[in-house]
């Protein structure tokens, strides 16, 4: 399965605890988010693709089931 990290940018998160996160980081598995961090240090010897999305354009989807 394809693992992919986005990293370097804002994330609106759906969690009323975790709200927007600064310069969060996206774990993708296959099309599937697995993770959501704080961080793209939090993904850190995490096998995957790294993609750097500083001053990228972003835009908001619904993820789940």
């Amino acid at each position: 399965m394809r693992r992919t990290v986005i990293a370097g940018g804002p994330i609106t998160t759906m969690d009323a605890e975790r709200g927007e996160l600064s310069d969060g980081a996206v774990l993708v598995e296959g099309d599937r988010i697995a993770a959501i961090a704080r961080s793209v240090d939090e993904f850190a010897g995490v096998d995957a693709e790294f993609v750097d999305a500083a001053g990228g354009v972003r835009r908001r989807a619904r993820c789940g089931r």
